[in-house]
């Protein structure tokens, strides 16, 4: 998710990637999981689990979504893409 300043990205497993884009507009530092911005990544996880919540989005596995919209795939498991 992207605030006005922040840009937070969680995957399954956890948070991936935080950048402050005021500071490091190349996104050259990756803030995860640094001590001194500890209470930045709690917050920012809180606002995108509301987020979800609202949108009743469960964050569940790629293959999950596939299913439950009923796309077709390849042999890799891929969504074929059509503009």
């Amino acid at each position: 998710m992207r605030t006005q300043r922040y840009t937070y990205v969680c995957t399954l497993d956890g948070p991936w990637l935080l950048y402050d884009n005021q500071a490091d507009p190349q996104q050259l530092d990756n803030l995860v999981d640094k001590p001194q911005h500890q209470d930045l990544q709690i917050r920012l996880d809180a606002l995108l689990r509301r987020k979800l919540q609202e949108t009743g989005d469960g964050f569940l596995p790629g293959g999950k979504y596939i299913e439950k919209w009923g796309h077709r795939v390849n042999e890799n498991g891929t969504v074929r893409y059509t503009p």
